[in-house]
């Protein structure tokens, strides 16, 4: 009887110890829930550098993380980035196949099997592992120099791993950041994501597949394009009236007004005209305006028959302002009363050429003298010579640690962006005279 108790008890103690094995299994083996709304797109505005990847948490409760593979024509993933809560660790997997490859033939069993032990378990790196050959890397000699370092192992170590923080796009949705050469390359990609758990993941969500494409549009800078764009409209609508011939008001400015007077003085006594352009180049836009006065002083001076002289510092701005006196003669009807040596090049020295101007002045004694352009420290030496031989002035330039000796020294200064009003003021051009409007 004492028997039968006995292997009776030993069974029930039995048939507990299979239930809590199977129950223990049973819970195991609970399934963890997938991410959802899995997605990838198009980073906007980056000019095709970026794709991200969305979406949202795993409903199952203790997920460890996420990992992430991406995957050009169904081959191999060529990264994985494993995201925990807040961090991430990436396995830069180009460089790891590279190392790989060179070493597995040089290395012992003790290192090959720490070797395996950094790579990651999970979906697809068995494949990876099993067919080394089949990848490659341009980092050879590189890889070539890690692999002599005795703490190769830890050298690797150091490649692969990688600690990134884990964006939120908002309160419910994750979002990873891709961008290499390969996503700038416009190739097509499908990333998978699962949940992690211990060893444990989740059935792996795949993206449709997608490349980065350039955008023709920032939709973040609308806001910027609109006032751009009624900018270029009433520029357009103003150039149109100008040369239709409808009367476009431009205050008047007295310095501007005073050119054919200043022409006119030197005209009753019976002295030239004195204009410099500056003494900068002509990719200068002081100096353009200034040649753009230039035109309309010389084909004055040429309807009143009255000398004028243009010296220059630039070897370019001296053919561009030949060729403006030149036509402003023909324009006047007189042609041959152009002289060539009236436009002539002194020399590129700043004060060398304020030195030949000077002499200029003292030899051929203007009666109207016209500063148009940019100048710099020789602006007062020219003005305080020109009052010595009592000529009147007028200065414009936007160079504003100039503009005080200007202003004391000339008769009319122009400032700042009335030089650039006073040749459309004076050329009624009407692409000139629309874009002042």
């Amino acid at each position: 009887m004492k028997c039968k108790v006995f292997y009776f008890n030993l069974f029930l103690i039995l048939l507990l110890f299979v239930n809590v094995k199977l129950t223990y299994a049973n819970e195991n083996e609970i399934k963890i829930a997938p991410p959802i709304n899995v997605r990838v797109e198009d980073t906007p505005a980056d000019n095709g550098v970026q794709l991200d990847i969305y979406w949202e948490a795993s409903p199952t409760e203790d997920i460890e993380g996420y990992t992430i593979s991406r995957t050009l024509e169904d081959k191999f993933p060529d990264i994985i980035e494993q995201l925990a809560n807040n961090k991430s660790t990436s396995w830069n997997l180009r460089r790891l196949k590279a190392m790989l490859i060179l070493s597995i033939n040089r290395l012992d069993t003790k290192q090959r099997h720490q070797i395996r032990i950094l790579l990651p378990k999970r979906q697809g790196l068995q494949a990876f592992t099993n067919n080394l050959d089949e990848y490659w890397s341009d980092d050879r000699e590189e890889i070539l120099n890690i692999l002599q370092n005795k703490d190769f192992v830890s050298i690797i170590e150091s490649v692969l791993y990688e600690e990134e923080e884990l964006s939120y796009a908002d309160s419910d949705e994750l979002s990873w950041e891709d961008s290499d050469d390969a996503i700038e390359s416009r190739l097509h990609f499908t990333y998978t994501v699962y949940a992690m758990r211990g060893d444990d993941t989740s059935e792996p969500i795949r993206t449709e597949s997608l490349s980065a494409q350039d955008d023709w549009i920032d939709k973040s800078k609308i806001v910027t394009a609109i006032p751009v764009i009624a900018f270029t409209l009433t520029l357009i609508w103003y150039v149109i009236r100008a040369k239709r011939g409808d009367e476009l008001y431009v205050r008047p400015i007295t310095g501007i007004q005073e050119v054919d007077n200043a022409i006119g003085r030197a005209t009753e006594m019976g002295r030239p005209i004195l204009f410099i352009p500056g003494l900068s180049t002509i990719s200068d836009v002081a100096t353009i305006a200034g040649l753009t006065i230039l035109g309309r002083v010389a084909q004055k001076a040429a309807e009143y028959d009255t000398p004028i002289f243009v010296p220059v510092c630039d070897i370019i701005v001296l053919p561009v302002a030949q060729e403006i006196v030149k036509g402003a003669y023909m324009s006047a009807g007189r042609p041959d009363g152009y002289n060539s040596d009236s436009v002539f090049f002194i020399t590129f020295s700043q004060f060398a050429y304020v030195a030949g101007v000077c002499g200029l002045m003292a030899r051929e004694k203007p009666a109207a003298n016209f500063y148009m352009g940019m100048f710099w420290a020789e602006s007062l030496i020219m003005t305080e010579k020109g009052n010595q031989e009592g000529s009147i002035h007028i200065a414009g330039t936007d160079a504003d640690t100039q503009l005080p000796f200007f202003i004391t020294t000339c008769d009319y200064t122009l400032i700042g962006e009335e030089l650039y009003a006073a040749s459309a003021y004076l050329a009624r051009e009407p692409l000139l005279l629309g874009t002042l409007k």
